[in-house]
């Protein structure tokens, strides 16, 4: 499959645009520029529009959801001049171009974007087998911030993600750090919920292990859902920096998103890139697994 960042104007083959005025695909905006405070922004389009765009033109069910992250920091790079940034990031989203003769369902099923859940339509949503739709549920943090879910989520639950959502506003985390934050501890306590797993020591909302708590936040509690939170948190910082120079060494490859990465060095730790050269090749049926389970749960603030 051959991805590639085309110019605006160039109307040859369905692609992708990636410049100073957002990011487009076949005509369609997926990041629009808006003003705010007499400054130029961007924001993404909600996902159930995207969805619907790309799956008419590609003229097949597309479901862009998983690639949330990906969106959210493009447009932040935008935001802050870094198109560079941007664009490598746009080609990570591997929208296939279409030209006339192209087998389109073949180019999606490679791209991993052709919906083969029966239980969505064609706007990324679920459906239930009676055909009707589940509403995202919505919620407002202690903090004021709203944000949305596909599963519903009890009181012990929500309360988990509005620490985490309030600690990361307050300190100025971006959006898809929180949301990656978010994911990971429901992909591994479900939101607090199951806190023990019996086969090891792992514990609290984001599963640490003993030595590992002890080796990088032996100052605080790991019993404490709090100190959890501040935890991963300072993790984010130690992976960011990890994240980028492997980006450019070449020893994590350039498709492997921030947040896909934050969560398999949450559970092998950094040294495991440096010791095994096929790392990621190895660990493919564990980041499908953490991916569908963010899918799952499609938190959206």
């Amino acid at each position: 499959m051959f991805v590639r960042l085309r110019e605006r104007g160039d109307e040859t083959v369905m692609g992708l645009v990636c410049d100073e005025t957002g990011l487009h695909f076949g005509g369609e905006e997926l990041i629009e520029p808006v003003a705010a405070d007499g400054r130029c922004g961007f924001k993404v389009r909600p996902i159930d529009a995207i969805n619907r765009s790309l799956s008419n033109l590609y003229g097949a069910s597309v479901d862009l959801s998983g690639r949330e992250a990906a969106r959210r920091q493009i447009a932040d790079h935008l935001a802050g001049g870094a198109l560079a940034k941007a664009q490598l990031l746009a080609l990570q989203l591997r929208l296939p171009e279409v030209s006339r003769g192209s087998d389109v369902q073949a180019l999606l099923k490679s791209a991993r974007l052709l919906r083969s859940n029966p239980n969505h339509d064609e706007r990324g949503r679920f459906t239930w087998a009676n055909g009707g739709r589940s509403a995202k549920s919505s919620y407002k943090t202690p903090g004021g911030t709203r944000y949305s879910t596909a599963t519903r989520l009890n009181a012990r639950q929500s309360a988990v993600v509005g620490k985490i959502v309030d600690y990361g506003v307050a300190h100025r985390f971006r959006p898809d750090q929180i949301g990656g934050i978010v994911n990971q501890a429901f992909f591994e306590s479900s939101l607090g919920t199951l806190e023990r797993n019996g086969k090891n020591d792992a514990k609290g909302i984001f599963q640490y292990l003993t030595g590992e708590w002890h080796d990088f936040h032996h100052n605080l509690n790991r019993s404490s859902d709090d100190d959890q939170i501040i935890a991963i948190f300072q993790d984010v910082h130690r992976f960011e920096l990890s994240y980028e120079m492997g980006q450019k060494s070449g020893a994590v490859p350039k498709n492997v998103l921030f947040s896909t990465y934050m969560h398999l060095m949450h559970n092998y730790g950094p040294s495991s890139v440096k010791h095994h050269p096929n790392f990621f090749s190895d660990q493919k049926d564990n980041m499908d697994k953490y991916n569908q389970k963010c899918e799952t749960l499609e938190f959206e603030s």
